[in-house]
């Protein structure tokens, strides 16, 4: 396994970032062959990212879909910023600015933001047709929108640190906090919806990141009481997560019901059991030998995880019956903040030589390619929830060890699993 980056390699990797106007970043592989294939990579998918946005600055999940989902969306963006980051392109950093802007100006009243039905017009780069959007009046979730939200502005303050652009996003963040607290209950955990009482473990990590960055997003805004606030929500979530934890399954339960059932993860079901389990390491829930445990069971279970081609049990509402893999890169940040670039690397040769994501077709979407984006420039290693908050007291995140060994991952070369959201309402 690689654990670091030698002082040649770094050398050539910051020659090599001179002549490309990329950013020196030890995530990259050690080789120039390496760095060139990594770099094409990421301009090629966020590319096809910018070409699915329109010219309000929505993101589409593949272009010309006709509908804007603002979970996926918002996984695109995060992409976006990653990229900004590593290569210096100011248009990258744009478009996720740009998508932050237009969720923030569609939150109602209570912060939330449905999905949207487009008619006419064309992705931005196309004719330049006039388009119209229209409430789909209906989410997938609400917390996990606003933790995402919430998580491509923290990705976006970290590439391009343009304070006037925080500051008009100042009103949406805090929105997105209390749309988070609006579903949070007295165990920590979110609902899904206000109307749909089911505690996603996935949904949480994705809230309990939100609100880590939400921290780092109010202090930079020079707001103190946000910030606290944002803090001891994400500490509820992780203590909720927490209690999650089944000794018995070796990992944690999925789910937990209104009346206060848990579902138990089956290892022999890839979706929802297994891969929730890997949320919760990737968004630095998991204690590292809490990680061990889940990625011994899914390599055992599931050993065909990360190939989109082949085909797994998945568990919709209770049916469980063999469907495509699809694509899950945020599997791939789980081995980074675990220390296992290499397997990482592995599985995104594999996930991206899926036929989707060769073809840029659903079910491979611009949420994929920007969740690849951030694997492999070293996300989430540099992510707020990578460490422990700064203030005191008990944190069930990943613990020294495993900051210890996300610093190591994110000096070798990093990449990317695959990931398709699939729950039914």
């Amino acid at each position: 396994m690689k654990t670091g980056v030698s002082a040649v390699a770094a050398l050539t990797l910051t020659a090599l970032a001179a002549a490309t106007g990329m950013a020196a970043s030890s995530a990259w592989p050690a080789s120039p062959a390496g760095v060139r294939a990594e770099v094409r990579s990421v301009r090629d998918d966020a590319s096809w990212i910018r070409e699915a946005q329109l010219p309000d600055g929505a993101i589409e999940p593949v272009p010309d879909y006709g509908r804007i989902l603002p979970y996926v969306a918002s996984y695109a963006a995060l992409g976006l910023a990653r990229a900004a980051g590593e290569l210096r392109d100011h248009a990258d950093a744009d478009a996720a600015w740009r998508w932050l802007t237009w969720y923030q100006a569609h939150q109602d009243a209570a912060g939330f933001v449905t999905d949207y039905l487009v008619a006419g017009g064309a992705a931005a780069g196309g004719p330049g047709q006039f388009s119209t959007e229209t409430s789909a009046q209906a989410y997938d979730s609400t917390d996990a929108y606003a933790g995402m939200f919430l998580a491509a502005a923290g990705a976006a303050w970290q590439a391009d640190p343009d304070q006037n652009r925080l500051k008009s996003l100042a009103r949406g963040i805090t929105k997105a906090v209390a749309a988070i607290e609006a579903t949070q209950t007295a165990d920590g955990l979110t609902w899904a919806t206000p109307g749909y009482h089911k505690k996603l473990l996935m949904d949480n990590a994705e809230v309990y990141g939100g609100l880590r960055s939400a921290a780092m997003l109010a202090t930079a805004l020079g707001e103190p009481a946000l910030a606290t606030r944002a803090t001891m929500d994400a500490r509820r979530v992780a203590s909720g997560v927490a209690s999650l934890w089944n000794p018995r399954s070796g990992g944690f339960n999925w789910a937990r019901a209104a009346n206060g059932t848990n579902s138990a993860p089956s290892w022999t079901v890839l979706y929802p059991d297994a891969m929730e389990n890997v949320w919760a390491i990737a968004y630095g829930l998991a204690t590292p030998a809490q990680a061990a445990s889940i990625l011994s069971h899914l390599e055992r279970m599931q050993p065909r995880w990360t190939e989109p081609d082949q085909s797994a049990p998945i568990d919709t509402d209770g049916d469980v019956s063999r469907q495509p893999v699809g694509y899950w890169p945020v599997g791939g940040w789980a081995l980074t903040l675990t220390g296992r670039p290499d397997q990482a690397l592995n599985a995104a040769a594999t996930i991206s030589a899926g036929a989707a994501a060769q073809q840029r077709i659903w079910p491979f979407t611009t949420a994929d390619a920007g969740e690849l984006i951030a694997l492999r420039s070293g996300w989430p290693a540099t992510a707020p929830w990578a460490a422990p908050p700064s203030a005191a007291g008990h944190f069930p995140a990943l613990g020294l060890a495993a900051i210890l060994l996300a610093a190591l991952a994110a000096a070798g070369s990093l990449t990317v699993l695959t990931r398709r959201r699939h729950r039914a309402s």
